[in-house]
């Protein structure tokens, strides 16, 4: 007898997708979505930084 891994449930059918158990796909994003989240956090912080020192830099230049 094979029992399913939520309901433990057994299978009374003769029916069979071969051993595949259906659940749940991992709830995790792939590899290259994480790595372009990542980068936007990173830029999250970088643009602002960015701005500041060429506001900076813009009032500190000498009047020509």
């Amino acid at each position: 007898m094979i029992e399913y891994a939520y309901s433990g449930a057994v299978r009374t059918c003769a029916r069979s997708m071969g051993n595949m158990l259906w659940s749940d796909p991992r709830d995790e994003p792939p590899t290259e979505m994480r790595a372009t989240l990542a980068m936007l956090r990173r830029l999250c912080w970088l643009l602002p930084l960015v701005v500041i020192a060429s506001f900076v830099l813009a009032n500190v230049r000498p009047d020509a």
